[in-house]
Order: C-alpha cells, then sequence, then structure tokens
C-alpha cells in the first residue's frame, strides 16, 4: 500500500494474532479464504485478543454472496470489498477506516486525561499517567522527567 508506513504481511492466518499483538495495527485488512482457518476464525482470535481496542477490519475477499458480507459485518468487520476491486476505491476505503481508528484513539486519549482529574489545558504539561498519554489525541508527550505543571499531579 503506498503511501503507508509499518505495513506488515501474511499469508498464514495462524500468525495473524501474534503479529497483532506485537505491533498494535491501526487497521486490518484480512481476505476470508485462507488456509488452515478463515477470515472469521482470525477475527474470533482477534476479538478474544483485545476486544475494546480492536482496529476496523477491512474484508477483501473473492466471496461475493450475500450471507458472506452479513456474516463478516457482524463478526465485526468494519467494510467488505470484493476482488477484483478498483484500487482508488479501496484507498479511499483504507484512508476513511484509518481517519476514524485515528479519532477514536483521540478520543480515548482525551477520556482518559478527563478521567484522571486533572485540570490542567491538555497543552500543558502534567504527570498523572493519563495526562501523560493524551498525546495520542495531539497534545505533548512528557517524560518522566517532566516536573508536574499543577498541584493535583504533583
Amino acid at each position: 500500500m503506498s503511501g503507508y508506513a509499518n505495513v506488515v504481511s501474511t499469508l498464514d492466518p495462524r500468525l495473524v494474532a501474534g503479529i497483532y499483538q506485537q505491533h498494535r495495527f491501526d487497521l486490518i485488512v484480512l481476505d476470508l479464504n485462507m488456509p488452515y482457518m478463515d477470515g472469521f476464525d482470525v477475527m474470533r482470535q482477534l476479538r478474544a485478543l483485545d476486544p475494546e481496542k480492536l482496529p476496523p477490519i477491512l474484508i477483501l475477499t473473492a466471496q461475493h454472496a450475500q450471507e458472506h458480507r452479513v456474516r463478516a459485518l457482524q463478526a465485526g468487520a468494519r467494510d467488505y470489498v470484493t476482488k477484483p476491486f478498483e484500487k482508488d476505491e479501496l484507498l479511499a476505503r483504507v484512508r476513511n477506516l484509518l481517519e476514524i481508528q485515528l479519532y477514536h484513539k483521540s478520543m480515548r486519549g482525551r477520556n482518559r486525561w478527563l478521567e484522571s482529574g486533572c485540570g490542567n489545558a491538555p497543552a500543558r504539561s502534567c504527570m498523572k499517567p493519563a495526562c501523560r498519554s493524551f498525546g495520542a489525541w495531539g497534545g505533548p508527550r512528557n517524560s518522566a522527567t517532566t516536573k508536574p505543571a499543577c498541584t493535583s499531579c504533583a
């Protein structure tokens, strides 16, 4: 995928869960027809690992049947594209799913900051773990050596 960083692929679906745990991708593109186990089994394994933070899954498959589409979407896929596909359409769908995923990550970071009870504005330094991690939604990340900027985090 041209223009994207950290693209990893495998032909063995038995490796997908381990690769996901190692890299925590923002998007997974998955076929339904694979040796050893199908895409539905892979989605089931991924959901068991981290159901709350699982990135969007885009199914890219030769399966055109309506029952496959519905089953994949019910199993947690966020989009479904059949082969053969138009490159521009696929790239637009990937971009859309990545934008949504990054928005969700941003909101999770913002929620952690709000739940931390820190009164600082997000752009200020704070030593609470939730405040240090809010960089995911655009604020600065702080190192452990940064002095706290608010009395509630001192």
